[in-house]
């Protein structure tokens, strides 16, 4: 039986809507609708999600209130905003004595005011922490997670938004 413990949950993004854009005659019910979606994230214990495209849609002001109202574990490595985007580029824990740490990747096409999309190459190319089990989020398309999976040997595992196929 499995255990709290033994079990990791993360995120990689399009969590609150796939669509890219959002309607403002639909916008309240959405929104709604997406902090039903982090609480019940929270209450599950999710360990570490990134925000997709889609969920961008809703705009960076209301994500990083809803992250911040529902603490939700946020990670986003290769996007680079001023101001600050309010996450962190990794996330790091310990789960059953395994030392973890989870990436979040944006992809290039993210358009986000204020805000570069970095490749993800360079950062990722660096890890390779032989102790250490390490997890990609990633908003990418197929085509360029199979490359990060090349150029990155670090990588453990690349969690992918929008498919549930493997690489």
């Amino acid at each position: 039986t499995l255990k709290p413990a033994d079990v990791l949950i993360v995120d990689a993004g399009h969590t609150f809507r796939r669509s890219h854009t959002l309607g403002e005659d639909e916008r309240a019910e959405r929104e709604a609708k997406a902090r039903l979606i982090a609480e019940g994230l929270v209450i599950g214990g999710v360990d570490a999600m990134m925000p997709g495209r889609g969920d961008f849609a809703f705009g960076r002001p209301f994500l990083e209130s809803v992250g911040k109202e529902f603490a939700l574990p946020y990670v986003l490595s290769n996007v680079e905003c001023s101001p600050h985007l309010p996450w962190p580029a990794s996330r790091s824990f310990e789960r059953n004595g395994v030392k973890i740490v989870v990436y979040g990747i944006a992809n290039p096409s993210l358009d986000l005011p204020g805000c570069t999309v970095t490749d993800p190459g360079a950062l990722l190319e660096s890890v390779h922490p032989d102790d250490t089990v390490v997890i990609v989020l990633s908003d990418l398309d197929r085509g360029r997670d199979v490359d990060l999976a090349k150029r990155a040997t670090g990588v453990d595992f690349i969690v992918r938004s929008d498919s549930i196929e493997g690489l």
